[in-house]
């Protein structure tokens, strides 16, 4: 968080922090919730308002075994491109890339 060029914002849920998302550039970083808020829609609300802060065709990095995150993710219009990478910490876990439409190039 100490790169000037990551955006993050905070997810506020009756007063509390629920959440945070980090955005750099094209590339959504991060966005998540507290596990209390899993199931509530908190996380969908947050993707629709955060979407239209990325420029066209953004991008994500989902851990490959993460299959919550590439569900949501899916639900929510992204698709994932085929490139995939491994981590630079131990063990390595792999990365998947998803690219989604911005909401101006959906056909919905």
């Amino acid at each position: 968080m100490t790169d000037p060029g990551v955006r993050v914002l905070v997810i506020r849920r009756h007063d509390s922090t629920a959440g945070f998302v980090a955005l750099k550039a094209d590339q959504l970083l991060h966005l998540g919730t507290a596990v209390s808020t899993w199931g509530t829609g908190l996380a969908s609300a947050a993707h629709a308002e955060i979407i239209a802060l990325l420029p066209a065709n953004p991008r994500l990095w989902v851990f490959t075994g993460n299959h919550r995150a590439r569900r949501f993710y899916t639900r929510h219009g992204w698709s994932p491109t085929g490139s995939t990478r491994p981590t630079a910490f131990e063990p390595h876990p792999e990365l998947m890339e998803y690219r989604r439409p911005h909401p101006s190039q959906d056909a919905t």
